[in-house]
Order: structure tokens, then sequence, then C-alpha cells
């Protein structure tokens, strides 16, 4: 041959045909893989019958109803009953003293005032006899400068007895400071115009050591 190769091969080169199929030649069927059991659909929700009118949706027949009771009237509705009134605080007359130092305060509320009430302080008298003397140790008016003038409100305040009280007190047996060591007693009065004592008596308080 031109390519200096002997035309026919040696006589002692194997073959290289395989004189039968290899055993282990794979089959040309693929292995058959297990067929998954298919899972069923999941159950569609029950759903009401459609509306005819294309515009309405449909509502799950297991979503709860929005739509509020109406059953009757509200528990929490406030009652309006015409026929509950309520009575008027009662009023209380009381009149309170109370020794601070030299000063003497006198808290009072008159259920039924009038312009010339006035507050006295008396001395009191032997057990056995009157409360206390016939006229006032020191006094003031329930308005403290003079007698009540139109809108003053005199129902309740506090007088204090010091030595600022006004100059009208002296007139007639009166003097402040009082005496130390000796019974007194407040009692709200009330007289109109120019009186002399007894005086009408509103108010007794208690007795009290100066």
């Amino acid at each position: 041959s031109p390519s200096g190769f002997p035309s026919s091969a040696p006589s002692n080169i194997p073959s290289l045909r395989p004189s039968q199929s290899p055993t282990d030649t794979p089959s040309t069927n693929p292995t058959a893989f297990p067929t998954a059991k298919p899972t069923p659909d999941p159950t569609p929700v029950p759903t009401n019958l459609p509306s005819s009118d294309p515009t309405l949706s449909v509502k799950p027949s297991y979503l709860p109803s929005l739509t509020p009771s109406v059953s009757g009237s509200p528990s929490l509705s406030p009652s309006l009953n015409p026929s509950l009134s309520f009575a008027p605080t009662q009023c209380a007359s009381s009149i309170e003293t109370c020794v601070c130092g030299e000063t003497i305060n006198v808290n009072f509320a008159n259920c039924d005032p009038e312009p010339e009430d006035w507050v006295g302080i008396y001395e009191c008298l032997p057990e056995g006899l009157d409360e206390f003397r016939y006229h006032p140790a020191i006094w003031l008016w329930t308005c403290y400068d003079s007698t009540c003038q139109s809108g003053e409100d005199n129902s309740k305040g506090t007088l204090v007895f010091d030595e600022n009280i006004p100059g009208y007190t002296a007139y007639g047996p009166h003097a402040y400071p009082l005496v130390r060591g000796k019974c007194y007693v407040a009692v709200l009065n009330r007289n109109y115009g120019v009186s002399p004592p007894p005086y009408d008596t509103v108010i007794i308080g208690e007795p009290f050591i100066y």
C-alpha cells in the first residue's frame, strides 16, 4: 500500500469484534419508578347559589354574618324614667370656736341668715345659772365690717377676733383681748335696728377656755 503498511493484518492480532453481547449491557427499557398515589384536590369551599346579578359576589357559607342583630333594645341604654327625684341637701346650722394663740376664730353656718346677724363671745356663768352673761365680752357682725349689704352672703364664714377688730366694737362694755383662763361661749344672735339685750339667739356654741 502507499502508506507502507501491510495490506493484510497479521494473523496473530486478536479480533476486536465481540463474539456475543456482554451480559451487563443495560436494558433499553428504563426501570419504572413507583407510581405515587395522586393527592386528591382540596374540597372546594361550599358556596351559595350564585346570584343572577353579576355585580353581586357570592359569600362562602362558613363566613360569619356581619349584619348586627337587632333583636330588642340595647341593654346599656340609660334609663330616662322621669319618676326619679333627688331630695335637696339639707342645711345644718352650726358654730365652732378655735383658740389659736391670742386669736379666736369662729366658724359659722346659718341656714336662714339675715343682714344684721352677729356673733358675740360671752363669758360663761357659774354652773346652775344661765349659760352666759347678759352682755357679750366682744362681738362682730357676720359680714365683719358692718351689717351685710345687698348681695353679700353671710350664710357661712369665719370671724377672726384679734387686736385688729373694727372700731365699732368699742361702744359698750366690750374689750379685747379677753381675760385669760376664763370660760367663754360663742353665740350667733339676731336683732333688727338698735335694740337692747336680750337678743334673739340663733346658734349657741360649745364653751371653751381662752
